[in-house]
């Protein structure tokens, strides 16, 4: 994906200065300097995603967005499966924590979800649903 993302940067009419990086990062851009973070499919793996936030934060301008997307903890059914197979999944699949809830800690971390938009992925077990848009910075 980031060789496609380079290819198209040569396409693109705005300036665009596209950086990829671990999370550990972001702490190293200024303050209120991003105009967006975009973070796929890595919640689920990355240690402290509550401390991830806080630095994508910090680090987007208050018009700023976190466009994501991310599989999360299913409700219901799906979710009680997911519970019981999350410590083998998490061995298994590189440290993925299957049953996170994401929404909760993207709010926790200072974010408005409400734009946010789930989907659910009937025919792909055991993640069932994701979630995906762009969430920007509570004004509570």
């Amino acid at each position: 994906m980031a060789r496609r993302a380079e290819a198209r940067l040569a396409q693109a009419t705005a300036h665009i200065e596209l950086r990829i990086a671990d999370d550990q990062e972001l702490a190293s851009f200024e303050a209120q300097s991003l105009d967006a973070v975009i973070l796929t499919l890595v919640l689920c793996t990355i240690p402290d995603p509550a401390a991830t936030l806080l630095r994508a934060k910090r680090a987007l301008k208050p018009d700023g967005a976190l466009v994501l997307i991310e599989h999360v903890r299913s409700r219901g059914m799906h979710g009680r499966f997911q519970d019981l197979i999350a410590p083998a999944w998490f061995r298994v699949f590189d440290g993925c924590h299957l049953n996170r809830n994401t929404a909760s800690i993207l709010a926790a971390a200072g974010f408005d979800t409400a734009a946010l938009q789930a989907k659910i992925l009937p025919k792909v077990l055991p993640i069932h649903e994701i979630v995906y848009g762009r969430a920007r910075r509570s004004t509570n």
